[in-house]
């Protein structure tokens, strides 16, 4: 079972109330605060949901504080492997005299307003302590390698919290690097899957926040693909059934670059999917008429 970005794409046709649902994770995510929690929360609820039999997404009514304080735990996984950084690189700051000022006060009020771009807040203040001359560009770039490095192993981290259902998982490098080691390549698939996915879901305009919700919905598959791997394929989860079906399906177009299709999802209900080479989106309402 290799992860596949059209299944991921796709699943959630499974659920007939797929629309609302990721139409209500957009108008979540667009709240100050805790609309990135939230929906961070809801990610690990549908992680969860993959590996039982009931083909359908988490329902977002009477679950708001438990998707924040979900979200929140999670968000204490990502710092929580990114602290090293975090502290290696205000040591070399302060080394350097570099003093708080408008530009990262800026950053910091728009971080802390909005985290769903607060990951990119290591990256920015490298950004700007370079163009003040307080980092090297070889010290910049040792940065950045750095950064990728950690964010490429934190989703195996989620995964062993998938397995275990426990937060403190995620940090278990002794079974987390093990497993990367034995899924690489189905794990770099997941990886550039998701980025791919992640790209056409923020850049959605209009309907950017239903495009973001949509993504992290397919990225929690295309990763929690790999993890299926070592399960049964009659094990009766929506995961093995998404991937039993579609190696028994045949994608007749892949090799074109975009194709536009249309498919009934489990209520009957006509939608439009832009196809491209490796990963496929159901489109909302909105754009369907400027496609079909």
């Amino acid at each position: 079972m290799r992860p596949d970005g059209h299944t991921a794409g796709l699943f959630l046709l499974d659920d007939p109330d797929w629309r609302r649902k990721v139409f209500d994770g957009g108008l979540r995510l667009c709240i100050p605060f805790v609309g990135w929690p939230m929906i961070l929360g809801y990610r690990s609820a549908l992680a969860g949901a993959l590996f039982r039999s009931e083909r359908r997404l988490p329902d977002w009514k009477g679950h708001a504080r438990q998707y924040v304080l979900e979200g929140l735990r999670a968000m204490c996984v990502i710092f929580g492997y990114l602290a090293p950084l975090y502290l290696l690189l205000w040591f070399v700051a302060v080394e350097r005299g570099a003093e708080p000022g408008a530009r990262m006060a800026l950053a910091t009020a728009l971080f802390v307003v909005f985290p769903v771009f607060s990951t990119l807040s290591l990256p920015v203040a490298v950004a700007l302590l370079t163009l003040d001359g307080r980092l090297s560009h070889a010290e910049a770039a040792a940065f950045g390698i750095a950064f990728a490095a950690i964010i490429f192993i934190v989703p195996a981290g989620f995964l062993q919290v998938t397995r275990t259902h426990r937060i403190r998982s995620a940090f278990a490098l002794q079974r987390t690097l093990p497993f990367l080691a034995r899924n690489l390549r189905a794990y770099c698939r997941a990886w550039v899957d998701s980025i791919w996915i992640s790209t056409a879901g923020h850049s959605a305009l209009p309907v950017a926040p239903w495009g973001v919700v949509w993504a992290y919905v397919a990225i929690i598959h295309s990763f929690n693909a790999v993890l299926a791997r070592i399960e049964a394929e009659d094990s009766g989860t929506w995961m093995a059934a998404t991937l039993q079906e579609a190696r028994g399906r045949a994608h007749d177009d892949l090799g074109r670059r975009r194709s536009v299709v249309h498919l009934l999802d489990a209520g009957g209900e006509r939608c439009v999917v832009l196809r491209f080479r490796t990963f496929s989106v159901p489109l909302p309402r909105l754009l369907e008429r400027f496609v079909a």
